[in-house]
């Protein structure tokens, strides 16, 4: 028999011998990153993660006003029963950013305190193969959106044309307002619809009763 390779992940120890994958149960300590960029799993591609887990990572930016992006990859938890919470903090008394279970990969979600907590719960029962998430560090939410859609100023980001929103990922004005079609054109953040047309976008036709989309 050949020697065991033993590999840590976040939450859970792996041994490689004769090819077998035996994911241990977490140990329930807390993993701590400091780094500005990293990858948060609970265990190897493939497998599942345990019953009864309680599985904890801290990210900790190196200073209070940093904002950390969490943006998942893979979600898979027992709907309802196994979730993953995610708290801006460092504490589980920190506010929570949200709860989530089941196979829909959840929104991206920023922290703005330095830090963020990210907690994995099973119970005894049926297990599923668990989430993978990236996370960065960045000095304005969201890095302004990959800074393509505004400047980050002092911690704020500073949007460009007709981008809103705390990270500039929002569009002030929704589908351009229909400019190639002819229906409207964006002005200081907000539709001016041509004649004929209204709504946010100007799609709403006054000879097409449907609605506006």
């Amino acid at each position: 028999m050949g020697p065991n390779i033993f590999l840590l992940f976040a939450g859970l120890t792996i041994s490689l011998g004769d090819a077998a994958l035996q994911p241990a149960p977490c140990d329930k300590s807390r993993k701590v990153f400091t780094e500005g960029w990293g990858v948060i799993t609970d265990g190897p591609f493939g497998s599942n993660y345990t019953q009864d887990s309680h599985c904890e990572w801290l990210i900790k930016a190196n200073n209070t006003h940093k904002y950390i992006t969490l943006s998942f990859q893979s979600m898979g938890t027992e709907c309802s029963y196994d979730y993953v919470f995610v708290y801006d903090g460092d504490s589980f008394s920190a506010p929570l950013l949200g709860s989530f279970s089941g196979k829909t990969d959840p929104q991206n979600i920023t922290a703005s305190s330095g830090s963020m907590l990210i907690l994995l719960y099973s119970d005894t029962n049926y297990v599923l193969d668990g989430f993978r998430a990236e996370y960065s560090v960045t000095s304005c939410p969201g890095n302004c959106t990959h800074q393509s859609q505004g400047m980050c100023v002092v911690n704020t980001c500073v949007c460009e044309g007709d981008w809103g929103g705390k990270d500039c990922a929002r569009r002030l004005c929704p589908e351009d307002c229909g400019a190639t079609q002819g229906r409207g054109s964006c002005h200081l953040g907000h539709c001016r619809c041509s004649p004929g047309y209204s709504g946010q976008s100007c799609s709403l036709h006054r000879m097409d009763p449907s609605g506006n989309r």
